[in-house]
């Protein structure tokens, strides 16, 4: 076991001095001069690699998410209120477009799953809206659950008899109007 009047020995015995070209400190394992030069070689072949290895691979821009408008859900008709205020002001529809496909208050969609191996989810569109100039249309959806997202204990002695059985809950997220998969009407 270490005491702290040995852990303060070794502590003192370190030599720390600076790079000359790169200004970094080294920290020799000893104090002799033999070790602070074999750490300033080792820095330098260090730096020097990185260097060559940064020079040598071309430069990847990192890219932004960028949307097109014509990819993007539109607005359908004249806002039919505002709420909120400043950057937060929010302008509601009765509809929306993507895709071709008009989507409206009330409509029961499938929305895009976050894997490609899980089943979309379903959902009735409560508002439509877009949060001041910003241009995207933002839904707040109600979701359906499957028996299987279910907890056993909330389902009691229930029995599926079906695969396309579902619950209503009331948890409601805000979604992009892109995540829309597929919409469809009761009537």
């Amino acid at each position: 076991m270490f005491t702290k009047e040995m852990l303060t020995e070794q502590f003192n015995q370190v030599v720390i001095s600076k790079d000359e070209d790169s200004g970094k400190d080294i920290v020799p394992l000893s104090g002799s001069e033999d070790s602070k030069v074999n750490a300033e070689q080792t820095v330098r072949k260090q730096s020097k690699r990185k260097n060559e290895n940064t020079e040598k691979r071309p430069m990847k821009k990192k890219k932004e998410l960028q949307w097109k408008r014509e990819d993007c859900a539109q607005p359908v008709g004249k806002v039919i209120k505002f709420t909120g205020t400043g950057l937060k002001k929010k302008g509601h529809y009765k509809k929306f477009e993507f895709r071709g496909i008009k989507y409206e208050l009330e409509d029961s969609v499938l929305m895009k799953a976050e894997s490609a191996n899980q089943k979309p989810y379903t959902a009735i569109i409560k508002d439509i809206y877009i949060i001041g100039k910003e241009g995207y249309v933002k839904l707040v959806v109600q979701w359906f659950y499957r028996p299987e997202d279910v907890e056993e204990e909330y389902l009691g002695k229930w029995e599926s008899k079906d695969a396309r059985d579902l619950f209503y809950s009331f948890h409601r997220d805000e979604v992009f109007a892109e995540s829309v998969k597929h919409g469809f009407r009761a009537g």
